[in-house]
């Protein structure tokens, strides 16, 4: 599925590929249920070619059997796994927003550096997620063990409203992974993995501790501690914990130092016991005001920060909907948003899918109507409702509308039926005796008025 073609999937309406990788597809779709539910989830659906292969499932669904057990406000929700058509596939939460990584990069190209007091909130929601599944137990009381094993600023989301979610369970390490994982084989991504993983060692959660302290230097220097000019330089690096130290950057960066050295720590025994202890550090520092006040809230500069990319997120959502609804039979009010915008999209209004008002018309693809304009309510069709002000049962008003865009122009009144001709001939006929009683009245009355002043001397 390419552009914005739609695609049924089971119960699912699949409204745009997000990404491809080698094992999976992942899709934006909607789940769609009765009187009206709607939900935007994403699919992550198992290609074609690895699905006969046993490896490759249990691989896939790795991730499913450790996450449905992490409900946590910082960790995004699987809803369901299953298989459709022979496809496997896996529903999770939708996060509306960008990877830490996007905003970082953004951030320091158009500003220079993403600010502080932000990190520190965004490292002390991870800590926060990452605490929990941590210290995560089985429906038994028996813990989990759970690892994370690739944290990294691309599997960090944070939503335009800021918040924090942690995604990519995929390589986690717990007592629910099936196959586990030999010692002396890597995994995880190469600059984010601490000592003891580039070493091919056994690993504790004080690892995805070290991974944390990394996403935290890099997010307040911008740099990667451990970059280097290669893998070899690069894992090196990190087996020493060879890093500049964060004293030698900002001024304003120098209250971080002691919680970056302690969570980059080469020895796991002197990092941090737990990510709570340094989620508890860094706001710590947001208590005692050591950082200054930001002056909009995370949500308000993420929105700013990727304005165009939201409202092109946006409307590709709206020209998904009209697509669906379009190939659903659906008649909707939307469908005129085009030609009144001129610009050949719906566009976003108020930052939600395009308002529409809808009637089905059964058997009929398309259907004259007066449409009202967008924001105002009223009937797409002739109700047979008492007093023919309320929408119809089969019309949705959507009221939380935004005001007209565009000034709809007032319906033309129908042109009513044409009489029978025997009516027609007779009107022509008694028109045609009127005008010549008018051109005689004409010529016959100033006559008669001169004829009466001659004969009044008489009289």
């Amino acid at each position: 599925m390419s552009g914005d073609a739609q695609l049924r999937f089971g119960k699912f309406t699949l409204l745009h590929r997000i990404a491809t990788g080698g094992m999976g597809e992942v899709h934006l779709a909607k789940l769609r249920g009765p009187s009206g539910f709607e939900k935007l989830v994403v699919i992550k659906r198992l290609l074609e070619t690895r699905k006969s292969t046993p490896h490759y499932i249990d691989m896939f669904f790795s991730e499913a059997r450790v996450a449905a057990q992490l409900g946590h406000s910082n960790i995004v929700q699987i809803y369901e796994v299953g298989q459709i058509d022979g496809v496997h596939y896996i529903a999770m939460e939708y996060i509306q927003g960008k990877s830490f990584r996007q905003i970082l990069d953004t951030a320091h190209a158009q500003r220079g550096f993403f600010p502080a007091p932000y990190t520190l909130d965004v490292i002390a929601e991870l800590c926060a997620g990452l605490s929990f599944a941590h210290n995560a137990s089985h429906l038994s009381g028996a813990s989990m063990g759970l690892i994370h094993r690739d944290v990294n600023p691309h599997n960090v989301l944070i939503s335009y409203q800021g918040e924090v979610k942690i995604i990519d369970f995929g390589i986690a390490k717990s007592e629910l992974t099936l196959e586990q994982t030999q010692a002396g084989t890597i995994k995880g991504t190469v600059v984010y993995m601490s000592p003891e993983q580039a070493n091919g060692k056994r690993l504790d959660k004080r690892s995805d501790i070290f991974s944390v302290g990394i996403c935290l230097y890099e997010a307040l220097v911008g740099d990667n501690p451990f970059y280097k000019a290669s893998i070899t330089a690069s894992l090196e690096a990190i087996r020493q914990s060879d890093y500049e130290p964060l004293e030698q950057g900002r001024p304003e960066l120098l209250a971080f130092a002691p919680i970056v050295s302690r969570a980059l720590q080469r020895d796991p025994t002197e990092r941090y016991a737990d990510c709570s202890e340094m989620a508890a550090q860094l706001l710590a520092l947001r208590d005692q005001n050591v950082l200054p006040r930001p002056p909009q809230r995370l949500a308000t500069y993420l929105q700013n920060l990727f304005l165009n990319d939201k409202a092109e997120e946006e409307r590709l959502l709206s020209r998904t909907e009209l697509v669906e609804l379009s190939q659903s039979g659906t008649l909707e009010v939307a469908t005129a948003l085009p030609a009144a915008l001129g610009d050949g999209d719906a566009t976003q209004v108020r930052g939600s899918l395009t308002p529409r008002l809808e009637i089905t018309v059964p058997g009929r693809a398309s259907a004259q109507s007066s449409s009202p304009q967008i924001g105002q309510e009223g009937p797409l069709e002739e109700s047979t409702q008492p007093g023919g002000t309320e929408p119809a049962d089969d019309i949705t008003p959507d009221r939380q509308t935004a005001p007209p865009l565009t000034a709809a122009p007032r319906p033309t009144q129908p042109t009513p039926p044409p009489w029978p001709f025997f009516v027609q001939r007779a009107l022509v006929d008694i028109l045609a005796v009127e005008g010549r009683l008018q051109s005689w009245a004409q010529r016959a009355l100033p006559r008669g008025h001169a004829h009466w002043q001659r004969l009044q001397p008489q009289l």
